[in-house]
């Protein structure tokens, strides 16, 4: 499966994905040579791809061009296939003090590595809750799990 991960940032949205399917190859691309330094998987675009597609965005200052989108947590999710919202673990995270230190913690990544331009909060904020990221491959899979619906169980 090749899989094109277009502004990547620091790739949060495909942490787990090795989880779900092992046989996958990632094109990742990203603007900020810092955040892609980071990274360390940039290659690249060698290839156009034919199938599923989602496009993520945080939720923009502007209005998007495109309306009809599914918000999960801080994103927005446009794609080709059915992608329902659902709850995420990352909302109350992102409240009080030492907020960096949190998101630190909860995305297991340390954003004080980060020397680029960019604010270390923002990209901190922004960054993809790799589980949510599992799920939304999941389902593109149509792989259906216990951890991802509520369905009740009769037997």
């Amino acid at each position: 499966m090749k899989i094109l991960n277009l502004y990547a940032c620091l790739g949060g949205n495909r942490y787990k994905w090795n989880e779900v399917k092992s046989d996958i190859e990632v094109t990742a691309v990203e603007l900020d040579p810092e955040a892609a330094r980071l990274y360390q998987e940039i290659i690249f675009l060698k290839h156009f791809f034919n199938g599923k597609w989602i496009i993520e965005n945080v939720i923009p200052y502007y209005e998007p061009l495109i309306k009809e989108s599914i918000n999960i947590d801080r994103h927005l999710y446009w794609c080709n296939f059915n992608l329902n919202k659902f709850e995420t673990r990352k909302a109350s995270v992102c409240q009080g003090t030492n907020e960096l230190n949190r998101l630190c913690e909860f995305h297991d990544y340390d954003f004080k590595k980060y020397n680029g331009e960019q604010s270390k909060i923002k990209m901190a904020r922004n960054l993809v809750d790799y589980e949510v990221g599992k799920t939304i491959f999941e389902t593109a899979l149509g792989i259906i799990n216990k951890s991802n619906t509520t369905q009740l169980q009769l037997l």
